[in-house]
């Protein structure tokens, strides 16, 4: 787990690491297996919603790619990149291009349910750290 150092008063400011309650590499997973077969989506809209995901960037993307499926249009790294940029060709999800959807296609695998399910836990975590 990616971790971040912290300093507390009670530990006479001395740094302790401080686990980063998200998995940025299980979101790039799902969201590249989702891309690479759409059918994922439906199997996975039921463990991870976009508020699931840490990078605001993911949470969007992942709102688009499963409205888009919900409403049965073809979800591709192709259909979302002519979809999600504009006239001008820059990404109206900022970070997302065609170059990170690539990436993301490349993180692709059979076992995004697994990463699906660490990325609910870790964003339970995280309103749990929150309160």
């Amino acid at each position: 787990m990616n971790e971040r150092r912290d300093t507390h008063p009670e530990h006479n400011g001395a740094t302790r690491p401080v686990p980063l309650l998200a998995d940025i590499a299980a979101e790039q997973t799902v969201l590249g297996t989702a891309l690479m077969r759409s059918s994922t989506i439906g199997g996975l809209r039921d463990t991870v919603t976009a508020a699931s995901f840490h990078r605001p960037a993911h949470a969007d993307l992942w709102d688009f790619l499963a409205t888009t499926y919900n409403a049965g249009n073809p979800v591709t790294a192709e259909t979302a990149w002519a979809r999600l940029s504009s006239t001008t060709g820059h990404p109206t999800i900022p970070g997302v291009d065609a170059g990170y959807l690539i990436q993301l296609l490349e993180h692709a695998t059979a076992a995004a349910g697994i990463h699906a399910g660490r990325i609910r836990d870790l964003a339970r975590l995280r309103v749990v750290h929150e309160r």
